[in-house]
């Protein structure tokens, strides 16, 4: 086992999402650049850790290799939601750290879409930063808001059954579930969406009821 594992060399290209670069171009160009700033090359490499979600089952190491050089090392993909660049890095610096290697390089690659792993899609929505609905973008595209806030929430603190709150979305943050755009029209239009929190107001406006028991 060795003592100690060290990062020799670290790159990284402008985040963006590159729509028209395929995601292994994406890879090998970082891979390059990590490469360059250790002062090594791909064939003093003796094994791939590649991180990538999106195209879990595309074999995302193997086409970086070999677009820089295909030398017969072994590859490791690995996906693992938000933590796959992570995941990538960790497999590696294990594998150094085991003895089994001396040298690997570690990849992580992704491509977004526009609506993000987790996003509900587009919708457009007037307002700007100086404005009740805040949005910050980016200076090079004014009129496409990237980041919103993620709760309106309104409290009448003298009646806690009197807070009005709605989250920009839906209540669920999973792609696919029906609740994931469910309070988007609210939203939009100011449609009130009252939080109650005394027993009683919940009893009065529940729809449903789940209870729990233990085995």
């Amino acid at each position: 086992m060795s003592e100690n594992a060290y990062v020799v060399g670290v790159d990284m290209i402008k985040f963006g999402r590159f729509p028209d670069r395929a995601v292994p171009e994406i890879g090998a160009q970082s891979a390059l650049m990590a490469l360059d700033d250790a002062g090594l090359k791909i064939q003093d490499m003796e094994a791939l850790y590649c991180g990538n979600l999106m195209q879990a089952n595309a074999m995302v190491g193997q086409r970086i290799l070999h677009l820089i050089g295909q030398t017969g090392i072994p590859v490791v993909n690995c996906a693992n939601a938000c933590a796959t660049g992570a995941t990538a890095f960790r497999e590696g610096w294990m594998a150094v750290k085991a003895g089994v290697y001396d040298l690997v390089l570690c990849v992580g690659v992704e491509q977004m879409g526009k609506a993000g792993l987790l996003g509900g899609g587009t919708s457009p929505k007037g307002g700007s930063g100086e404005t009740l609905n805040r949005a910050s973008y980016l200076y090079s595209s004014p009129y496409d808001a990237v980041f919103i806030a993620s709760l309106r929430f309104v409290a009448d603190l003298s009646d806690p059954d009197k807070v009005m709150a709605l989250v920009s979305g839906g209540v669920s943050g999973r792609q696919f579930e029906p609740h994931l755009k469910d309070q988007l029209d609210a939203w939009h239009s100011g449609a009130p969406a009252y939080w109650w929190f005394s027993d009683e107001a919940i009893e009065a406006n529940a729809v449903t009821e789940q209870l729990l028991e233990p085995n």
